[in-house]
């Protein structure tokens, strides 16, 4: 009979009377009566696993199919680390992010990008961006092409140097046969009806749009002049894709302040086609501390209370929580880049732009100069965290990203701080979303 053990990937955390159990690895939650939670950990301590099946088959069936109890000579780290690393080193992929400008028509408080406006794409960097693309794409080197717009606002400068990159890309890989996709992250305001065709033509059909509250809050903190606030603008843009079937990603940065009246955002969202709509709420980041996360706070109630009525009123709202052992950060992956208006290159989006944060530059011939050493370390640093490897929540954390792992990679960290308490709000936030959005446990 083979030997069994208790995945080290399990969590458990009492809940009204209950005990729920995860593990992270399957993603699989079980909610049991504390008597046979009682009875696992009494089994799991005294190494005799098999023995839960004399005393209650069911449940020692249930545990071996969500994957709670698995093999004794399993080796989950390697099944994880191996799985991240086949995700991160897709080479059928290739993901391109490009910054034409690094300008911006609003000036919002939290942003962490620098403005400079006179930084725009050359022709000559648009010519080198050309060039990589039909390097990517040359004789079956990649199968998916994925061509995404950041910034600064991207459509400051559509027909100058998105057109010509989006249209390129588009032709070649239709003649070389990758398939091929593009997004956008914009704040919306410049969409013109006169786009619309051109999207559809060339596949640019999603958008990361952000909204900073109802109207009146939004219009403090994103406006045109103190006169001209940009909610209407926006809202009117959002309906104009949707009911294009073009995909918004509504981000709504909120504060503690900014949700009081966001529920008013209902009625305007409900009036494009939802169906091609999702709500993804994130706080902003300078105005986050640790008593936002504790699940029974106020102010973690407010938040979900306000993705339950999205809900109620049939707007898809985002699950943030994500397995990432099979689907990591964008900037993990090693067949992405992110190229600046000027040349440079760099993996992350979120960050500054500067000399001293680049990775290398893109040349005059389209090949990706990068400082060996110092993206090669970044790729393999959250893999090398010694906390992490014990972590019961690894696969849903994934070590942070690879920027964070980079940032301290001569210390041993934790982006819940070592706190197992931070963590199994993580899990319960994860459960509370699949309740809301109905999905099986």
């Amino acid at each position: 009979m083979v030997k069994k053990k208790y995945s080290k990937y399990n969590v458990d955390i009492y809940l009204n009377e209950k005990v729920l159990l995860y593990n992270s690895i399957t993603d699989n939650f079980l909610v049991i009566e504390p008597f046979l939670f009682e009875l696992l950990i009494a089994a799991r301590n005294e190494d005799k696993i098999l023995d839960i099946e004399n005393i209650h088959k069911a449940f020692y069936n249930e545990l071996s199919n969500k994957g709670f109890i698995v093999n004794a000579d399993v080796n989950e780290y390697n099944y994880i680390k191996n799985k991240i690393l086949e995700t991160d080193y897709n080479l059928n992929d290739f993901t391109l992010i490009i910054n034409p400008t690094m300008n911006c028509n609003f000036n919002c408080w939290y942003c962490y990008e620098e403005h400079i406006k006179s930084s725009k794409m050359s022709q000559k960097t648009i010519e080198s961006v050309k060039l990589l693309i039909d390097k990517m794409t040359y004789n079956g080197r990649i199968k998916n092409l994925y061509l995404g717009w950041f910034g600064g606002e991207p459509l400051l400068n559509y027909d100058q140097v998105m057109l010509p990159i989006l249209t390129y890309a588009h032709e070649i890989s239709e003649k070389r046969k990758v398939n091929f996709y593009s997004d956008i992250t914009t704040n919306g305001f410049l969409i013109r009806e006169e786009m619309i065709d051109t999207f559809k033509r060339y596949n640019l059909d999603f958008f990361q749009i952000t909204l900073d509250g109802n109207k009146a809050k939004h219009d403090k903190i994103r406006y045109v002049n103190k006169k001209r606030g940009s909610y209407d603008k926006i809202i009117e843009n959002i309906k104009l894709l949707t009911l294009n079937n073009l995909k918004v990603n509504v981000r709504i940065n909120f504060t503690e302040e900014t949700l009081d009246g966001l529920d008013e955002i209902i009625k305007d969202l409900q009036e494009g086609n939802s169906n091609y709509l999702t709500i993804d709420m994130h706080q902003v980041w300078q105005t986050k501390n640790d008593n936002d996360r504790i699940h029974n706070t106020s102010f973690f109630n407010r938040i979900k209370k306000i993705k339950e009525e999205f809900r109620y009123n049939n707007l898809d709202v985002a699950n943030n929580t994500v397995s990432y052992i099979n689907d990591s950060c964008y900037a993990d992956k090693f067949n992405e880049v992110v190229i600046n208006y000027n040349g440079d290159i760099y993996k992350c989006t979120a960050r500054d732009f500067n000399k001293e944060n680049r990775l290398g530059y893109l040349d005059d011939q389209g090949n990706l100069i990068w400082n060996l050493d110092q993206h090669n370390t970044r790729q393999l640093a959250k893999l090398n965290n010694k906390p992490c490897q014990e972590c019961p929540i690894l696969p849903i954390c994934g070590s942070g990203c690879s920027e964070y792992a980079y940032q301290n990679i001569n210390e041993d960290y934790c982006v819940h701080d070592f706190d197992i308490n931070k963590k199994k709000e993580l899990v319960l936030d994860h459960f509370y979303e699949l309740i809301a959005t109905k999905e099986s446990i």
